[in-house]
């Protein structure tokens, strides 16, 4: 054991020669040991990053120390999966936090290395089995202050904020330090060693870790607010509302295996299938659930009694709860006989215990949504009777490009809403992709609209300078994903300028957009009412995994309309692009028709308003009230992406009922239900498809985008199973970053590791859970 004596601020050589030499002790025992700079409570030495990875040298230790006056560790994997719990100074908060452990494993705090830090507080050091996750705030308190001025407490600064007309500020009681943290620890002045050594720590099993975090978690004193349910079945008279006020969820915990451990103001509640510690709290009714494995609820977060009963009960199902309530005679009675439901809620409202619960795959779209009557029906019938290889997904795109330039500038629905959409279709190689352009190129061509295509996207002022020519215009590009990886690897000024032309003319097609004023030169005008259409395509892979999460919050991956084109179809002989003259017609007439004033070169477009009738109207309404209620599952789960792209779901409805009703007729249109019925259908399911697709692509880092890749890779297999060797080779990496993988996917949930018997060895095999086959 280490000598618990302390060093003095100005160490004497002896000192120094001892603490040099308790450096070389913890680095001996595998500790990434850093000299320290105590006042700032960081090392003292530059690029210490590095160390995260792997351990100094003896030598580096010996130059390091033989001077200073503190020192610190690196936790996490560096150190041998090194954590600390680090309490503040409450005494009170740490003996009731050894009480609860000691309730649950006498044994386990006799066995941690136990430290007293400067300010009074405790560190509670320990190695555990397996990887750990980054620094984790456990417990909080908030309190209320005078002012909005920032206050230091315990060398910590906090800045208030407004909540009930008071400032508040929440202070962290307890936290840990994990992967990618440190810790000033004995023998730098301040710091004791109370119990253990730092040169023997205790490793600990996962379990045994798990009563350590929940422990500190139950005591937390700040609890956020319960997860929020869809708002049209909540509220005053309903069943939910009724159930929150009246119901008994402790009932309901019981009789679905949890456990009361211990009661009071705060009880404290066990998830079925656990021996020891605690899963959640209960207080003020509120269920605060704190384990990462206490499905269906997810950890960090608080639920109401109508949300645990619609989960343990329903399935997340929160209409089929609150139905279930109304019939035990919760919430007043209320005649539902003229009101369908059916379109309010699409489907199970789910508060998911991960990712892939959150956004579970609806499929590629339905063939029947890549039809709409009229014009785009006529350019898609002769595109697949002349293409090589027909494609139905390729050929809707363009053909529903082509009216959409065909009518910018010329059409809106009453909210102001035009019909310059981005459409990418996604496809391999040698599908098909280039003959619906050339389609669109040939029609344009024939009627005098030619100058109104585009190609590449050469920068964001030749985007502006095009349109300022030609205020309508198509273009057609398979760079797609070339331009979204040159932004997120170069960070290349042209393309980020492309991007951002791109968010702006999506916003500007009903309003006016100035141009960019050129040094010495005049101004040069405004784009009035600009209407960009673009037709991309792109390769599946090489798109998903070109996003980044910057893309998907920024409003571009919102915008797109993505269409997945499938397998290749069988060839046939190929025949000449010579459309009917029905499509040529039409597309002339489009080129003709230009409401608006002024001349050709002042020409002031006045788009004609196509109206909704009745049945459209509610149509629409319910569209956006079932995009609200997804909205707020995403906001409750935290899911930036989701509330980013159903945000933008109601207008692109809109937009897409426009599309409809002037293909369908162009002379006299008008917005019915089959158009906002074929519009909210086909945004609802692109857009969950679009979710699940990026969730399951879109990476946060390298180690994430392998975790992603290994999930795709039993999620391709039928029974979503794969042998230990066989997954191992089709991963193509190290065994031991290979198992880092597995580790996390299991310890989130995701993954299954199954051992088969043979008639050799056993073998070891790695099953996806909580999906579904087929």
């Amino acid at each position: 054991m280490v000598d618990l004596s302390r060093i003095e601020s100005e160490p004497s050589p002896e000192g120094a020669l001892r603490l040099n030499g308790t450096a070389i002790n913890y680095l001996n025992a595998g500790l990434c040991i850093l000299p320290a700079i105590p006042s700032e409570k960081r090392p003292a030495i530059g690029a210490w990053k590095q160390y995260q990875k792997r351990l100094p040298t003896e030598r580096q230790v010996c130059t390091w120390f033989s001077d200073s006056t503190a020192t610190c560790i690196l936790t996490g994997a560096v150190s041998g999966h090194l954590e600390l719990i680090d309490f503040d100074g409450e005494s009170e908060l740490f003996d009731r936090w050894q009480a609860m452990v000691t309730s649950q494993l006498p044994a386990l705090v006799t066995r941690l290395v136990i430290e007293r830090s400067q300010s009074g507080g405790r560190h509670v050091v320990y190695r555990c089995q397996e990887s750990i996750p980054g620094n984790q705030k456990l417990a909080q308190r908030t309190i209320a202050v005078e002012s909005e001025e920032p206050v230091v407490i315990a060398g910590k600064r906090y800045v208030p904020r407004r909540s009930n007309g008071r400032f508040e500020i929440t202070v962290t009681l307890i936290e840990t330090r994990g992967e990618g943290g440190l810790f000033l620890c004995d023998p730098t002045p301040g710091y004791q060693l109370e119990q253990g050594s730092f040169v023997s720590l205790p490793v600990l099993t996962t379990s045994e870790r798990s009563v350590l975090i929940e422990a500190a978690c139950a005591l937390t004193e700040t609890v956020p607010p319960p997860a929020r349910v869809p708002t049209s079945l909540t509220g005053e008279g309903r069943p939910g509302d009724d159930f929150n006020e009246r119901g008994d969820v402790r009932q309901l915990l019981e009789r679905h295996g949890w456990q009361r451990v211990r009661s009071g103001e705060n009880e404290y509640w066990r998830r079925p299938g656990k021996e020891h510690g605690w899963s959640a709290s209960l207080r003020n009714n509120q269920l605060f659930v704190f384990s990462s494995n206490a499905v269906p609820f997810e950890p960090e977060r608080a639920y109401g009694p109508f949300s645990v009963y619609a989960l343990l009960e329903h399935g997340g199902d929160f209409a089929a709860a609150a139905t279930a309530l109304r019939l035990q005679g919760y919430g007043q009675t209320v005649d539902n006989s003229s009101v369908d439901l059916s379109r309010l809620i699409p489907g199970p409202v789910l508060i998911p215990s991960s990712q892939s619960s959150a956004h579970p795959d609806p499929g590629p779209l339905p063939a029947e949504l890549l039809r709409i009557p009229g014009f785009v029906s006529e350019v898609m019938d002769h595109c697949l009777e002349t293409a090589p290889y027909p494609n139905p997904a390729l050929a809707f795109c363009g053909a529903l490009s082509l009216q959409a330039v065909l009518a910018g500038r010329k059409v809106r629905d009453p909210a102001d809403n035009r019909t310059n959409i981005y459409l990418l279709a996604l496809a391999y190689s040698s599908v098909g992709k280039d003959w619906p352009r050339k389609i669109n190129t040939h029609i344009m061509h024939r009627v005098g609209m030619v100058t109104a295509l585009g190609e590449k996207f050469a920068s964001g002022e030749g985007i502006q300078d095009s349109l300022f020519l030609t205020p309508s215009m198509l273009f057609q590009t398979d760079e797609i994903d070339g331009l979204l990886q040159s932004i997120n690897k170069a960070r290349d000024a042209r393309h980020e300028n492309i991007m951002g032309t791109l968010l702006t003319m999506y916003s500007a097609a009903n309003s006016i957009y100035p141009m960019r004023r050129k040094a010495g030169k005049e101004a040069p005008g405004v784009i009035d009412q600009p209407c960009l259409v673009v037709y991309g395509t792109a390769i599946p892979t090489h798109y998903y995994d070109s996003l980044s999460e910057r893309m998907l919050t920024n409003g571009f991956f919102a915008r797109m309309l993505i269409v997945e084109s499938g397998p290749r179809a069988i060839g046939q002989e190929p025949g000449i692009i010579n459309p009917p003259a029905s499509i040529i017609e039409t597309a002339r007439w489009w080129s003709e028709f230009n409401p608006g004033s002024g001349n050709l070169e002042a020409f002031h477009p006045q788009p004609i308003i196509v109206a909704a009738d009745d049945e459209a109207r509610g149509l629409l309404a319910e569209a956006r009230r079932t995009s609200e209620t997804e909205y707020a599952n995403s906001e409750s789960r935290g899911d930036p992406v989701g509330t980013t792209v159903w945000g933008r779901v109601p207008e692109q409805v809109r937009k897409l009922a426009l599309l409809y009703a002037v293909s369908a007729n162009h002379q006299s249109p008008v917005i019915n239900a089959a158009a906002v019925r074929w519009a909210t259908d086909f945004m609802l399911h692109q857009t969950r498809r679009m979710l699940f697709m990026a969730h399951n692509h879109v990476a946060e880092n390298p180690f994430h985008a392998e975790c992603l890749k290994l999930v795709r890779k039993l999620r391709e297999e039928p029974t979503q199973q794969l042998a230990h060797s066989v997954l191992l080779k089709r991963m193509k990496i190290d065994a031991k970053t290979f198992q880092e993988l597995v580790t996390t996917l299991e310890q989130q949930g995701d993954l299954l590791t199954v051992i088969q018997a043979t008639a050799g060895r056993p073998q070891r095999h790695y099953r996806l859970l909580g999906e579904t086959s087929g």
